[in-house]
């Protein structure tokens, strides 16, 4: 019911969910009707971590938002990956922030250990785990230029899209999460990012007809 409200609201082209719900992984089995009118709807929906921790040790120094919230996304999008979840619902469309978490570093590891433990057979799929990676978007917060290539080589620039962390940062801040793109990458492949794929992603302004 809340999924009708809040989609046929004017201007709303999508939802956020957090990491997990109640405790709960994205993939618990009670969340299927929901992620399957998600499927029939096509819709967007932007993964976020809530700052339930990333393990032992890690609620000193400012480490929850710092670190291990970049560990939530990581655990929830190898979770959508691993579980099935994304081939039984492909035509969601996942966004995940901070360029995937960990992600970029992990994929041929993911595969590596998904193949052993029989992935294929299990799934009945032909893709890999790294090739239904590919299938997200993700967001350019990080401030690291290094990172932002990583994941621009990893995922595809065409799947990395301008983020600022924070909706409500002063201007000098904003100004600094869309210079860092240009700072990090070459002229073509920065304005993809900051003025081309959220618009086609979301069906929105004027890039969405290219």
């Amino acid at each position: 019911e809340e999924l009708d409200r809040a989609l046929a609201l004017p201007g709303v082209v999508g939802i956020s969910l957090g990491c997990s719900v109640l405790d709960k992984p994205l993939d618990d089995p009670a969340l299927d009707p929901f992620f399957a009118e998600l499927d029939r709807r096509r819709t967007t929906a932007f993964v976020h971590p809530l700052g339930a921790g990333g393990g032992p040790n890690s609620d000193d120094f400012g480490m929850t938002w710092m670190l291990a919230s970049r560990f939530e996304d990581t655990i929830a999008m190898a979770r959508l990956i691993l579980s099935g979840l994304t081939l039984r619902y492909p035509n969601i469309r996942f966004i995940i922030p901070h360029l995937g978490g960990t992600m970029p570093l992990f994929l041929q590891r993911m595969d590596n250990v998904a193949e052993r433990q029989g992935w294929r057979e299990q799934h009945s799929a032909e893709l890999m785990p790294s090739d239904l990676a590919r299938r997200f978007w993700f967001d350019t917060v990080s401030e690291q230029h290094s990172a932002l290539r990583c994941a621009c080589e990893t995922f595809g620039v065409e799947h990395i899209m301008l983020g600022t962390d924070w909706p409500m940062l002063p201007p000098k801040k904003l100004k600094h999460f869309v210079d860092y793109v240009g700072e990090a990458l070459p002229p073509d492949d920065a304005s993809q990012i900051l003025d081309r794929n959220a618009a086609l992603l979301l069906g929105i302004g004027a890039s969405a007809a290219v």
